[in-house]
């Protein structure tokens, strides 16, 4: 998924990331995109905003299937 397209359809994502030598999960919605220095924020589940996070750090972005189970 391309983090513009992301940014403008404000889906709830989830982001493998690289850090410190082990992979780290982040979930939620990307605020803004720093282009200059490369950072992106996001909005987790609980409305708090977090990061910045590393363009390269991301290993995968993927959005998160929304189903209803019933």
């Amino acid at each position: 998924m391309n983090l513009m397209n992301a940014l403008n359809s404000k889906l709830e994502l989830e982001y493998k990331i690289w850090n410190d030598g082990k992979f780290e999960f982040h979930r939620g919605v990307i605020t803004r995109i720093h282009e200059q220095s490369r950072e992106f924020f996001y909005s987790d589940p609980f409305m708090s905003i977090q990061g910045p996070i590393s363009l390269d750090n991301v290993v995968g972005i993927s959005p998160l299937d929304l189903r209803l189970f019933g």
